[in-house]
């Protein structure tokens, strides 16, 4: 056994393991399949071509979340190190590390939104009947439709040439929202809209906090405190979305599988695991897809709609399509009950995972602060609570919607071609090799090698850069967003993309050598890996570097 084994042996005694095998592949599973399954993967099909969608989603999935997923899960067991520290291996790529642990960060936050929209559905679950299953309520407008298995039934009338709803309020309330009433709506999109978000006109008009909602947040980070409390054990865009969403649904480059891998058992096969990561979870995403796919198209049929009305986001597909099918249900109180606490746990799944590497990366940094772990997750939970507050207001699914825009994809690429080019060339597969054999005896198979080392980071930069040329402002249904809301935008993205190359800098300023190249090659290979390398690896590091510069 090397040193740097020894090292790792006695590192991994004090870090918390699963308790058995099956409990970290169940986790990253969870992770994986989460709530994006059923919340963007149907709304990116619909929008990009239908089954035309899962070509290139598959092919992504194969050639660029296969060889970054294993990687991250090979380099998190070896090294059972959080995000940041992982990279002791190369000290210059520590800043790539806190950038994916800040890509997290920023996810967790407007995750957590999501299951409090969830927990707002499941506490509504228990009227009768449902709320979202009628139109006589305060919040519909006079194009609202009833949906039943058979068809629909509308709710309004005319007077002196004026649409009515009936017995409720007339249409001449909802001239604020734009609402035609022309454009028939079913029941349960306008209780999304108009009464869990009473979404205003747009992020001009920002309106007040949805009470409800901050009561709902409030119980998700106190939920979320107590679970880590107890530790671990409890066209072309086609193309770029497809890219996105495969690498998004995995979680790579965000940190996501080498935190959680950093407590698997040191002889666990990584391979394996990646292999059952990687085939389990789009069989789910596209059963999930096939199943939203068939109660939506009775959507259209009971709203006179068609499919491409659909496509202003995910959120709103998922929350109009979920609470629709329960309402076709016998015992339907019972159904919805029981569906949205299934997607409250899938929320728990996919947000808690986010979080714990936010404060992993913290408790690697400041290992005193680990031990008091109350005050850990206090530092962590209280900015994340104070900056989701805004999704909490009228103008909240706006808010999200631009966060998710830019800081779900562009980041997450570019970390996938640089995780790549440094594990494959830098550090080199052949270490790679070294660690795969000493946790569970074989060599990283020849066909991942040359993904890795080859298609996988210049698929990624193709797409990148293609993604750039092909840049659009986001939008949210028909409002589309001011310039200064996509110069918010870019700078979210580059919060968390800056820390990557600022950190290379200083490391390769900070390093020992007299030339820039000597301090280079100390910046990116440490003393402690080097020292046993034969003159050969030592060539290829150094052509390794030679290219970079």
């Amino acid at each position: 056994m090397t040193k740097q084994a020894k090292q790792n042996d006695d590192e991994a005694k004090t870090r918390e393991t699963w308790g058995h095998r099956v409990d970290g592949i169940v986790t990253l599973l969870g992770y994986s399949v989460g709530e994006g399954t059923l919340l963007k993967f149907p709304y990116l099909c619909a929008r990009n071509g239908g089954g035309a969608f899962l070509i290139p989603y598959l092919v992504f999935v194969g050639l660029c979340a296969v060889p970054l997923y294993f990687l991250e899960v090979v380099i998190g067991q070896y090294y059972q190190r959080g995000p940041v520290e992982v990279w002791k291996f190369c000290p210059a790529m520590k800043g790539l590390g806190l950038g994916t642990a800040l890509v997290s960060w920023v996810y967790a936050m407007y995750t957590s939104m999501y299951f409090s929209w969830y927990l707002y559905y499941f506490f509504n679950s228990f009227f009768n009947p449902l709320p979202w299953s009628t139109c006589d309520n305060s919040w519909n407008t006079p194009s609202c439709v009833e949906s039943t298995l058979y068809g629909h039934t509308g709710r309004t009338t005319t007077v002196n040439d004026t649409v009515v709803l009936q017995g409720v309020m007339n249409a001449t309330h909802w001239d604020h929202l734009n609402v035609s009433s022309g454009d028939a709506a079913s029941a349960s999109e306008e209780f999304w809209r108009y009464k869990t978000l009473d979404i205003s006109r747009g992020l001009d008009d920002t309106g007040s906090i949805r009470w409800p909602l901050f009561g709902c947040l409030t119980f998700t980070y106190v939920t979320m405190y107590i679970m880590l409390f107890k530790g671990i054990r409890v066209t072309g865009k086609i193309w770029i979305e497809a890219c996105g969403y495969a690498l998004h649904s995995m979680g790579t480059s965000t940190g996501i599988a080498n935190t959680i891998s950093s407590h698997n058992q040191r002889n666990s096969n990584c391979y394996r695991v990646a292999m059952v990561l990687c085939i389990v979870d789009p069989l789910i995403t596209i059963f999930c897809g096939l199943s939203m796919f068939t109660v939506l198209g009775h959507m259209a049929y009971v709203t006179g709609s068609n499919m491409d009305d659909f496509q202003s986001s995910g959120l709103n597909l998922a929350f109009s399509v979920l609470p629709e099918a329960v309402t076709y249900l016998p015992l339907s109180q019972l159904w919805s009950v029981l569906v949205f606490l299934m997607m409250m746990t899938l929320g728990l799944d996919t947000t808690v995972p986010s979080l714990e590497i936010t404060q992993e990366t913290l408790a690697d940094q400041f290992p005193s602060l680990a031990k008091r772990r109350w005050l850990l997750l206090l530092i962590v939970f209280l900015p994340c609570f104070l900056l989701a507050l805004p999704y909490t207001t009228q103008a909240g699914i706006y808010v999200l919607t631009l966060v998710d825009w830019y800081a779900s994809v562009p980041p997450v690429m570019l970390f996938g071609v640089v995780e790549c080019l440094v594990l494959a060339w830098v550090f080199g597969v052949w270490r790679l090799d070294k660690c795969t054999v000493e946790m569970y005896g074989q060599t990283v198979p020849r066909w991942l090698t040359f993904l890795m080392k080859y298609i996988t980071p210049g698929l990624l930069m193709i797409i990148f850069g293609y993604a750039f040329y092909q840049y659009r402002p986001p939008k949210y249904g028909t409002y589309f967003y001011p310039e200064w809301a996509t110069v918010i935008g870019w700078l979210i993205s580059a919060f968390m993309i800056v820390p990557t190359p600022c950190w290379m800098v200083y490391c390769v300023w900070r390093s020992s050598g007299d030339t820039f190249k000597q301090k280079l090659v100390n910046a990116f290979i440490p003393k402690d890996l080097s020292s046993d390398v034969s003159l050969e690896h030592r060539c290829e590091e150094q052509e390794a570097l030679n290219v970079v510069m």
